[in-house]
């Protein structure tokens, strides 16, 4: 989107304006549809500019990426960001309701959108029956030890994230409730470089969450 977005720029609107511009020097009749389709592509980029700004920053927020309807939330976020860009573009020209309408359905699929992203997983598998620590420690050192140790051994980090140890049961029991919504939402592992399976993780959220429910 942001390399369609220059296109528009590089190759449509700086030559129109440009070729206005050079007809008005020389005293000759501009080309009206140069200045048609250089504005349409001015307003494509309008109305794409905060679903592109969302794709810039959204590996901030993998509960948006990590779900399983990853899909249905970009989507929904992309019709959110133009239809807050549309409230902007007809505020001052048609009547307040018009424009405050566009808000609302910004609003609501939002929420909507806050709903799917911050639900479990619909399809994610389960564990069945008690799990005990020597079933998850080699998926720990796997996929965690890189980073969650005294030392790290991953080039993406130089110190312990947040001074977070998970190198021993205890360490990984005390921090079992955040470790189970990081490992739930699939922030971790980071960007799943490990290859974390949908076992692993249901194995290793089990675990999680009979440590959290056994916490006084």
């Amino acid at each position: 989107l942001a390399t369609w977005m220059t296109a528009n720029v590089f190759y449509v609107i700086m030559p129109a304006q440009r070729a206005l511009v050079a007809a008005t020097q020389e005293g000759r009749e501009q080309d009206k549809s140069l200045a048609r389709n250089a504005g349409a592509r001015s307003l494509h980029n309008n109305y794409i500019t905060l679903p592109v700004l969302f794709c810039m920053i959204s590996n901030h927020y993998p509960a948006t990426y990590g779900s399983s309807l990853n899909w249905l939330i970009l989507i929904l976020l992309f019709v959110v960001g133009i239809a807050v860009r549309h409230y902007f573009n007809i505020r001052h020209l048609k009547g307040t309701w018009d424009a405050l309408w566009m808000l609302v359905l910004a609003g609501l699929l939002f929420f909507l959108t806050a709903v799917l992203a911050t639900v479990p997983q619909l399809f994610a598998t389960t564990a069945s029956g008690p799990v005990d620590y020597a079933r998850i420690q080699p998926l720990v050192e796997k996929h965690c030890l890189a980073c969650h140790v005294a030392r790290p051994t991953s080039p993406l980090v130089a110190t312990t994230p947040k001074n977070v140890l998970l190198d021993t049961e205890q360490h990984l029991i005390t921090h079992a409730a955040a470790s189970r919504t990081q490992v739930m939402s699939r922030a971790m592992p980071l960007g799943n470089l490990t290859r974390m399976t949908d076992e692993e993780r249901a194995l290793l959220l089990e675990w999680l969450k009979q440590q959290s429910e056994s916490d006084p």
